[in-house]
């Protein structure tokens, strides 16, 4: 299991094969959500607002709902970003916020 921001749904590392599986996984299904094609959905300005230029790797899914609330590693941010910095898209209501600077500092969170 791992930490999460939303206190009440821990999260799961997904196996190798997901992963490969997944890789086109945000282009596919929040293009319209990157590029703010919707009102309400938030999207934090750390992420990139050109869907073609995504590059996230799908590392984990929601203990609770199996994947509708995700963790990705962005290797294409925006300028506001950083490279690696931890993006979760959380469901209902949707929205996408960066919750770390790195898969590091997502995994070793500050004060340890």
């Amino acid at each position: 299991m791992l930490g999460s921001d939303v206190h009440e749904y821990p999260y799961y590392l997904l196996s190798s094969k997901e992963v490969i599986e997944n890789q086109n996984q945000a282009k596919e299904y929040y293009s319209d959500y990157i590029e703010r094609k919707y009102d309400g959905i938030e999207v934090d300005d750390k992420i990139t607002n050109r869907a073609g230029t995504i590059k996230w790797l799908h590392f984990s899914d929601c203990m609770n709902n199996g994947g509708n609330s995700q963790l990705f590693i962005d290797f294409n941010p925006s300028e506001k970003g950083k490279i690696g910095q931890a993006v979760r898209f959380l469901h209902d209501p949707d929205e996408f916020k960066v919750i770390a600077d790195s898969f590091e500092s997502y995994l070793i969170p500050k004060g340890y």
